[in-house]
């Protein structure tokens, strides 16, 4: 059977106060320190030079490797030049075809 709320409220078993005590629920959290997240504690001095040296270091890689893209994009379109540049060198100094002889070649000439 379902209890209505009422009725719950009026069974002993689910009284508030026959309730065990959590002392967590009635503590507040402690706002008096200002840091730069409520949530987060305030690490300590090490660790934030860790952090920002391991962040220095993240930007020196990430600069590094975006060179590196840079100068392989500029190899990349100097070879396509290169080749585009023999392509047409390789067409200039191939001979051209002969033409070939078409069927009006092949009748034998009248008398």
């Amino acid at each position: 059977m379902v209890k209505t709320p009422s009725q719950a409220r009026q069974d002993p078993e689910h009284d508030p106060e026959n309730l065990p005590h959590v002392d967590a629920l009635d503590a507040t959290p402690d706002t008096t320190e200002t840091t730069g997240s409520s949530f987060a504690p305030a690490a300590p001095q090490a660790d934030r030079d860790r952090l920002k040296r391991q962040m220095r270091e993240q930007a020196e890689t990430i600069k590094a490797l975006q060179d590196q893209l840079h100068h392989a994009t500029v190899a990349l379109t100097d070879s396509q030049h290169t080749q585009d540049e023999l392509n047409s060198l390789i067409q200039q100094l191939t001979p051209s075809r002969r033409e070939t002889p078409g069927p009006h070649r092949l009748q034998p000439k009248g008398q």
